[in-house]
């Protein structure tokens, strides 16, 4: 007994703790790599799950830039060919040309800013896009008085403003003329941009609904009633994602007086991606 216990034991001991120790570090090493494993497979998966919406939010701003510059070109075309026509059929020859003339550099400007974005998008990093500013309004509501549309702007705001918020309150009107074109027989538009306290409000509105049915009392601005003065509904649901991304409110929608567009945008966005 006493050689097992001073001689054997405690070199037995030392050996099943030695194995005990092994056992146990290659088990933790194992369950460490499970976990390291694991942890990089999720953040992996975020990883790809935020590029896969940083591309969808990419491709749903150039869907909206693409929508407001090509359709308000588009307007613009469609409106001075009707007025060429007219013109020509009334043998007023220096009315058409000037229309013509009109229909060209509009068809320029715009096969100009399809390069321009298909080149940027052809790039590395987010897209470049052209500064658009609330004093470059008056070619946002050319048309309509082109069209013969009384239109008044009024312009208050005191604050400087980011370059996202300029871009979305010109694409906001932009787009609403373009929608009075295009589907209100309107005689008078007004187009309001004020600065309300830490906000930048945005209405325009024109004197008739043109083909839209009245509002409803009790819910006067319905999603599903605005879309219908565009429709395949792009313009409102455009206009709408803009100002829901940088925070704001929008609605759109009959009013007594004819149809109006508001929005509310934030002097601060919350994003910076329009």
């Amino acid at each position: 007994p006493a050689y097992v216990v001073g001689y054997e034991l405690p070199s037995h001991a030392i050996i099943l703790a030695g194995a005990i120790a092994l056992g146990d570090g290659v088990r933790s090493r194992r369950a460490l790599r499970r976990q390291a494993d694991e942890i990089a497979g999720l953040v992996a998966e975020r990883y790809q799950r935020e590029a896969e919406q940083q591309v969808v939010t990419e491709r749903l701003a150039v869907a909206r830039d693409l929508h407001d510059s090509v359709g308000h070109a588009l307007t613009v075309i469609n409106l001075h060919a009707e007025v060429a026509e007219e013109a020509a059929a009334a043998g007023d020859d220096e009315a058409a040309r000037q229309a013509l003339a009109v229909v060209s550099e509009t068809t320029a400007t715009t096969f100009d800013h399809l390069r321009r974005t298909v080149t940027s998008l052809r790039r590395e990093g987010p897209p470049e896009r052209s500064p658009l500013r609330i004093a470059d309004l008056g070619s946002a509501t050319r048309p309509a008085e082109q069209a013969g549309i009384d239109v008044r702007t009024v312009v208050d705001v005191r604050s400087p403003l980011s370059p996202t918020v300029e871009a979305a309150v010109y694409r906001i009107v932009q787009e609403s003329i373009t929608n009075v074109v295009r589907h209100a027989s309107a005689s008078q538009v007004l187009v309001r941009v004020e600065e309300s306290g830490s906000a930048v409000r945005v209405v325009v509105e024109n004197d008739t609904a043109g083909d839209l049915p009245p509002a409803s009392p009790d819910r006067p601005e319905r999603a599903d009633r605005a879309d219908r003065a565009d429709p395949v509904g792009h313009g409102i649901r455009g206009m709408r994602e803009r100002t829901h991304l940088l925070g704001g409110r929008f609605s759109a929608g009959p009013v007594p007086s004819g149809f109006c567009v508001r929005a509310t945008i934030p002097l601060t966005p919350l994003e910076v991606t329009t």
